[in-house]
């Protein structure tokens, strides 16, 4: 890959002209889908306030402040850079938020001599709600909504630094198992596991079998490729894994060609053209297309008549991948 492709991948995630207004959008509602996954990302601010109401001084404050941004902007960055705002892509979100949680209910006790009972109570009610989300109904899921229930974290935090001087000192226990189900709302069958702008995509159990149907697909496109073959994919990431080909591409999942089906403006790119010289620089004899994903009739035409010029696709329904062979 050319040392544009990190610079190139934004380019193909929104169009040309809009970039930082739609990033930003796309980011707080990335934001807000992630924390659906993942509801410790959700009181991360929340968490954050607490811990540094224990510090005693305001340098102290300020490098916790400073530490926290500098992390969030690094992670969020990431999926930015990348451009597919793919969950998985900002796995370190709640990784971080997990350890600024559990530090600060460590910190409150430690200093104030009580849990604080606004922070992890909120946090139990996130553990029970977010795997019960895909229930609810289409008007509730919104990035707005959830961005409320961070704003409700907030406010219980608020609550516990006013009130930090009354109360008694509470059991840890609870707390430790609310933060054990904060980490494991990711886990249940029914919590959503993909999300786009606050909508539902699928739950955990249905990924589960849609991944199960993908790896029987690509067994079936395994029997008719030979061993060790060599693969140009036409095709989504999952499903390359699942088939377990190599491809002699330096583009094997073929995201900067697929992404003219939305965004003309992606062929102008030069990892689109490092991407398209893989049908003319010694293309290996086997080429598998998911016409669902990559529909020849809907991508750039100029490279559709490419594709077809050198490769030999039998017809089939979208939802099944189909082995094509070098004419």
């Amino acid at each position: 890959m050319g040392a544009g492709y990190a610079a190139d991948q934004p380019g193909f995630a929104v169009p040309a002209g809009r970039a930082a207004r739609e990033i930003v959008a796309r980011s707080a509602d990335f934001l807000a889908d992630r924390a659906v996954l993942s509801p410790v990302l959700l009181v991360l601010p929340a968490a954050l306030l607490l811990l540094l109401a224990c510090q005693e001084d305001r340098r102290r404050r300020t490098a916790w402040a400073a530490l926290a941004v500098a992390a969030g902007v690094v992670g969020l960055g990431a999926v930015v850079v990348q451009g597919n705002w793919f969950a998985y892509h900002a796995a370190a979100l709640p990784v971080g938020a997990a350890a600024v949680w559990g530090l600060a209910v460590a910190r409150w006790y430690g200093v104030r001599g009580r849990v604080p009972a606004g922070l992890v109570g909120v946090s139990g009610v996130l553990a029970v709600l977010a795997p019960l989300y895909s229930l609810a109904p289409s008007g509730l899921q919104r990035s707005s909504v959830v961005w409320v229930w961070g704003g409700i974290a907030l406010g219980a935090a608020l609550l516990d630094v006013r009130g930090a001087g009354r109360g008694g000192p509470g059991s840890r226990v609870p707390a430790a198992l609310v933060g054990v189900g904060l980490a494991a709302v990711a886990v249940w069958p029914s919590a959503p596991h993909l999300m786009d702008r606050g909508k539902v995509g699928e739950t955990n159990s249905a990924y589960l079998r849609v991944s199960e149907e993908k790896a029987g697909a690509a067994a079936e496109v395994r029997r008719r490729l030979p061993d060790g073959a060599l693969v140009q994919y036409f095709a989504f990431g999952d499903e390359a894994y699942f088939i377990g080909h190599a491809s002699s591409c330096p583009y094997p999942i073929p995201t900067f060609l697929q992404r003219t089906r939305y965004l003309p403006d992606v062929s102008t790119l030069d990892s689109y053209a490092e991407n398209a010289r893989c049908l003319d620089e010694d293309p290996p004899r086997y080429a598998v297309l998911n016409r669902g994903w990559f529909p020849p009739a809907e991508i750039d035409r100029a490279l559709a008549r490419r594709i077809e010029a050198r490769y030999d696709c039998p017809p089939a329904p979208v939802t099944r991948l189909v082995v094509c062979r070098l004419r």
